[in-house]
């Protein structure tokens, strides 16, 4: 039935990775079946990261929404044009490798309106020590500097 909707130009949403990522991977490894039906209609996919999708919506209950931000990002189109059943993997595995490097750089860093890498709270954590630049989002106050012993909320 979704290659019917497909048809008629109707967009639809799939998760490639079926469920929620409980792993300690920025992706879940992808199923083929999203990746099937847009070759069979030749329909280009069109990668959406949801940053904040832990922060919104808790794997335990799928009807609790939390309220806060939810950062959505729109990647570039991928064309299938010409694709057969046979590029299945290598599609599935083109796209995973556009959205988990492009989560990573969200997760990691953002570039701001400057043009300046601003390293988030999650890469202040990953690296597990304060360096003493008043970065923006440090999770360490200026006199716990080069310890973790007492983490602020940002």
């Amino acid at each position: 039935q979704l290659k019917s909707v497909l048809r008629k130009g109707i967009s639809i949403v799939i998760s490639p990775e079926g469920t929620f990522n409980m792993t300690h991977q920025p992706l879940k490894e992808f199923y083929d079946g999203a990746f099937r039906i847009a070759i069979e209609t030749q329909t280009p996919i069109k990668p959406i990261l949801f940053l904040d999708a832990y922060d919104r919506n808790n794997y335990k209950n799928l009807f609790s929404l939390t309220p806060g931000k939810a950062r959505i990002v729109y990647l570039k189109e991928v064309p299938v044009e010409g694709l057969s059943l046979k590029d299945v993997t290598t599609l599935k595995d083109m796209v995973y490798k556009i959205m988990e490097e492009k989560l990573i750089e969200n997760i990691d860093y953002y570039i701001n309106e400057q043009g300046y890498f601003v390293f988030t709270k999650a890469y202040h954590l990953k690296r597990g020590y304060c360096c003493g630049n008043d970065c923006k989002h440090c999770p360490w106050k200026d006199e716990n500097i080069n310890s973790n012993s007492e983490l602020i909320d940002n």
